[in-house]
């Protein structure tokens, strides 16, 4: 008797000691995935992207949270997903995500599974690599330091131009964010 009762509590504690965690389903690293984004737009803090993103992610992540910490205009309320569904194949999960607004494909997350449990490795149902997150990066801050020039009043960029050249200045920049945000996010 005794010895079933020491095997039962060894059980027990190897159980416990193991973690005894359930691994979550792609579903549920989506849904926190959305929940550290709301937190980052809305809180200022990128940290919840450890548990639910690869490194390459959470490195974007806390950059992007880094660069728009002090836009105002970046801390409009985020909607979490109501409704997740993914396609699982082995070791990799496409989610479509909705918002309560119904936005089908409002994001569809690309999840893979690390050390055996899942996270988000990108985005538009494709991994982001670490070149991409470099890229992304080089251009947003580009593109920061352009506009604290302007906003700084160092309007030496349009000075330069030829008079009714800064419209095309703007629909240049702003089809250059365009074309780098569908490679970067294809």
């Amino acid at each position: 008797m005794k010895i079933k009762q020491l095997f039962v509590g060894l059980s027990a504690v190897a159980l416990v000691s193991c973690g005894g965690e359930k691994t979550q389903t792609p579903e549920e690293v989506a849904m926190k995935f959305a929940e550290a984004t709301k937190k980052m737009v809305e809180e200022n803090d990128a940290s919840d992207f450890k548990d639910v993103a690869s490194a390459e992610m959470y490195d974007l992540m806390s950059f992007m949270q880094e660069m728009t910490k002090d836009e105002e205009a970046m801390k409009k309320p985020v909607e979490l997903f109501t409704e997740v569904s993914c396609e699982t194949k082995e070791n990799t999960a496409k989610c479509n995500c909705k918002t309560a607004e119904g936005g089908e494909g409002a994001e569809e997350l690309y999840l893979e599974k690390e050390e055996g449990k899942w996270v988000v490795a990108g985005m538009k149902g494709k991994k982001i690599t670490a070149e991409e997150v470099k890229q992304t990066k080089d251009m947003f801050k580009a593109m920061k330091e352009m506009a604290d020039q302007m906003k700084n009043g160092g309007n030496e960029m349009l000075d330069s131009l030829d008079a009714g050249a800064g419209d095309d200045l703007e629909s240049e920049v702003k089809e250059g964010m365009e074309v780098m945000e569908e490679e970067t996010m294809e």
